[in-house]
């Protein structure tokens, strides 16, 4: 309803008229053929930030692009995972991403963390983990895991995850999704079809 209130309309198949398709995961056929049709692949998060700025943008966090492993799938369910530094709408993303890759989430760190996530090296956080051995990393971390990146999961301690200096922390690894950012290089044509 709120796309359609927006201008536009919605499909539940892919059709030709169809320029995105709204999805959690990457693990579909119809994600494959959206894909292969050159559309654009984006999740509720995307439309969200898309309806609240009253603006089409590409995707630009990670959050805003379908996870690259099935529904239900948990990667990091061996992890869990504190964060430090991040505020309001990062902190809630990192908590989902958390969520979303299997991970328990805690507000508090304590022995049993096994990963915390850091905006920046430093606070009471980062001090006891660092006294405690629990390994420290930057957001690109989890990030790269949820665009399927699963070496991340054995290289946490890779020095690219200790690099602290990220303007857009949240942002996807432009390497892990090239083949989603394709489609938002060419513009969206809107046939009369597509209008009617």
């Amino acid at each position: 309803q709120v796309i359609q209130a927006c201008g536009g309309s919605v499909d539940s198949t892919l059709t030709g008229r169809s320029t995105h398709l709204l999805c959690e995961s990457q693990v579909s056929n119809m994600y494959v053929q959206a894909l292969r049709e050159g559309k654009r692949c984006v999740t509720a998060h995307w439309l969200n930030t898309v309806l609240k700025r009253k603006k089409m943008v590409p995707p630009h966090r990670t959050l805003h692009l379908p996870f690259a492993f099935p529904p239900g799938a948990k990667p990091c369910s061996q992890h869990i995972m504190s964060v430090t530094g991040f505020v309001d709408a990062d902190r809630d993303d990192l908590k989902l991403m958390a969520y979303l890759t299997g991970a328990r989430y805690t507000g508090y760190l304590c022995r049993s963390n096994t990963v915390l996530i850091c905006k920046e090296p430093v606070g009471l956080k980062y001090e006891k983990a660092k006294e405690w051995k629990i390994p420290c990393v930057n957001a690109q971390w989890l990030c790269d895991v949820l665009l399927g990146n699963f070496e991340a999961l054995r290289q946490i301690q890779h020095s690219r995850y200790s690099i602290y200096t990220h303007s857009e922390p949240l942002m996807p690894n432009p390497q892990l999704v090239q083949n989603l950012m394709a489609a938002w290089k060419m513009p969206v044509k809107i046939t009369p079809e597509a209008m009617s």
